[in-house]
């Protein structure tokens, strides 16, 4: 059974970041409405298909007749039309791994803080399979990955002061504000600063 966080876990990370534990709690909130794991045991995941367009074009592959014959899984621009269920984005992304298993993995984001395979670098991997592997062995090793992606890319500040909107654009990408992306960050920011002051 894969580990699950405590606080005193977020308030490790939150110490290494700098930041105080309801910055950390609000972006896992966020990203995962704080669960790292599937019933049985998978992490949860979701798979991008506009990613996967771009990781197959990385390594050479004929995008043109896999968006034909994948519709749903290959196509060049971001789309929430072809998301499923959590146990529906292990369906897409088992049979993505059977297109191009590399650029399948890379093109998901995994556990608690939906990181995208292709950032296992940034989280202090030298693969995506090493970053996926982690991935299923439990929720600290999400924490992990996460605090390691955040001093990798200087965000840490963001969560410092608040920023919600920079940690936003950085973390989430260019598109954040249609999905009120800043705005959901700051309203559980305020709901768990509250809690730690009751």
């Amino acid at each position: 059974m894969p580990n699950s966080l405590t606080m005193p876990h977020i308030r490790t990370a939150a110490k290494q970041l700098q930041c105080d534990a309801p910055a950390v709690q609000a972006v896992l909130r966020v990203e995962s409405t704080g669960r790292g794991f599937l019933p049985d045991d998978r992490p949860t995941v979701l798979f991008e298909g506009h990613i996967f367009y771009r990781q197959l074009i990385m390594r050479g592959e004929n995008v043109a007749s896999l968006c034909k014959a994948y519709p749903s899984l290959v196509f060049p621009h971001w789309t929430k039309a072809h998301y499923s269920t959590s146990t529906g984005e292990w369906g897409r992304l088992t049979t993505a791994r059977s297109i191009h298993e590399e650029a399948a993995l890379c093109s998901a984001s995994w556990g608690l803080f939906q990181i995208m395979g292709h950032n296992h670098r940034a989280c202090g991997f030298a693969t995506v399979g090493a970053f996926v592997t982690a991935m299923h062995k439990g929720e600290e090793e999400h924490l992990a990955a996460f605090v390691q992606f955040v001093k990798t890319h200087g965000l840490a500040g963001h969560l410092a002061s608040h920023n919600w909107t920079a940690f936003a654009r950085a973390y989430n990408g260019p598109g954040y504000a249609q999905n009120a992306y800043h705005q959901r960050l700051a309203q559980a920011y305020a709901s768990y600063k509250d809690q730690n002051t009751q």
